[in-house]
């Protein structure tokens, strides 16, 4: 008896074993993917323990173990043929034969003429210098990027370290320091500050000078342009946890085999510059607290308004010590704390720089006098500090909302009142 519909039942079931085949070879597929991908991922795992290990131990067998895995991943078989077609010399007879059909008069077979007419080797040579200098440009503007990218050595040269720096500048106006071949001279002249800076090595240097605050008054001078134009740097007004100093501190950065110029005008600086006008051991009053952190001692600065309008707390230190917490408030020589914010409508507020390296704050000069407003900085608070500051906190939010509320009162009757 003959089937009804024969050809649907065969080819039914051939469509089901052929969705079931391609589901078997899509499984096989994927594992197949993923034992590649991990030997790819073993090679960077190879690679990066290779070059970032501080033992070369590690580091000798991490290369070691990339280069077996590049020898799977890599086709060394084509690259060993490649290789050696170039070192047999096919390659430069290759070359050879290229050049006699192409270059005119060169041809065996054709001696008056080649492939490539005079007019053709110009037009050449026009696209070959076309695309020298497209490549040339494009090469220089990534080298400046890499410039901005690169890590360039880190110089200090302290003349705070040693106070015959300041005597020697007072007698002859002029010092020198030298660190690593990097010579710096710091002279005063009657109409300029200046810092010259002479690099003879063949790498960058981003260069630290703290100046001895006898030397050139603390000032809070922001980004000075070098002689040149193509360099700036940047001079702070910077307080110094270890000696309770302040100072200024100038940071740029230096080519290789290079010099710079800094000459800000010297109203400039003296204009904006402030003195220390407490005892000789520092600006800052120190009150050791009964706790210590293993990285900073916890202490607590005062700072008022007559040591500049804005003053640098640098959080970390070139020692390895640093502030990872901080609490400030201030008050208006009125005995009443308040937390300092980044309002600069309040007669002090605060900013975080160099990507929160540092914290400035800033006080109101203009509107009170000096000496008037005090900052009370506290470094790696303890549980104690951060009870006293949220305590602080909120009597201060009391206390402007009972004065909000008497000054309403007050101003209530006179409302009605026509003048």
């Amino acid at each position: 008896m003959p089937w009804k519909g024969s050809g649907s039942g065969p080819r039914g079931r051939g469509r089901r074993t052929d969705i079931a085949n391609a589901i078997r070879r899509a499984e096989r597929s994927v594992f197949v993917v993923i034992g590649k991908v991990l030997v790819v991922a073993l090679f960077f795992l190879f690679a990066i323990a290779s070059a970032a290990s501080d033992a070369w131990v590690i580091a000798a067998l991490a290369g070691v173990g990339a280069f077996i895995v590049a020898s799977v991943i890599l086709p060394v078989e084509d690259l060993r043929d490649g290789m050696s077609w170039l070192w047999s010399g096919k390659f430069g007879e290759w070359v050879h034969g290229l050049y006699l059909r192409l270059i005119p008069g060169r041809s065996p077979s054709e001696r008056r003429r080649g492939l490539v007419s005079v007019r053709g080797l110009v037009v050449l040579g026009l696209t070959v210098c076309l695309l020298s200098s497209v490549v040339f440009v494009a090469g220089t503007a990534f080298a400046q990027e890499d410039d901005e990218e690169r890590i360039c050595a880190d110089v200090t040269h302290d003349y705070l370290s040693d106070d015959s720096y300041a005597t020697d500048f007072e007698e002859h106006g002029v010092i020198e320091s030298t660190d690593r071949n990097v010579k710096t001279t710091l002279e005063e002249t009657d109409a300029f500050v200046r810092l010259s800076v002479e690099n003879p090595n063949n790498y960058c240097v981003d260069m630290t000078v703290k100046v001895h605050p006898e030397t050139i008054p603390p000032a809070e001078v922001g980004e000075v342009s070098a002689a040149d134009g193509d360099t700036d740097s940047m001079w702070r007004n910077v307080h110094d946890f270890d000696t309770d100093q302040s100072y200024t501190e100038i940071t740029f950065r230096i080519d290789a085999e290079d010099e710079l110029t800094f000459a800000p005008n010297r109203m400039r600086v003296l204009g904006i510059a402030w003195k220390d006008e407490q005892t000789s051991g520092g600006v800052l009053d120190r009150i050791t607290a009964p706790l210590k952190d293993d990285s900073l001692e916890q202490r607590t600065y005062q700072i008022n308004s007559s040591e500049g309008s804005i003053v640098t707390v640098p959080l970390e230190h070139s020692d390895g010590q640093s502030i990872d917490e901080w609490t400030a408030v201030y008050q208006i020589n009125d005995g009443e704390w308040r937390p300092i914010t980044t309002d600069s409508a309040d007669p002090a507020f605060y900013r975080t720089v160099d990507g929160g390296a540092a914290v400035q704050f800033h006080f109101d000069t203009d509107g009170y006098d000096k000496g008037d407003i005090e900052v009370e900085f506290t470094a790696n608070p303890n549980s104690i500090d951060k009870a006293k500051h949220e305590w602080r906190s909120y009597a201060s939010s009391w206390s402007d909302l009972f004065n909000f509320n008497f000054d309403l009162l007050w101003l209530t009757p006179l409302a009605g009142v026509r003048l």
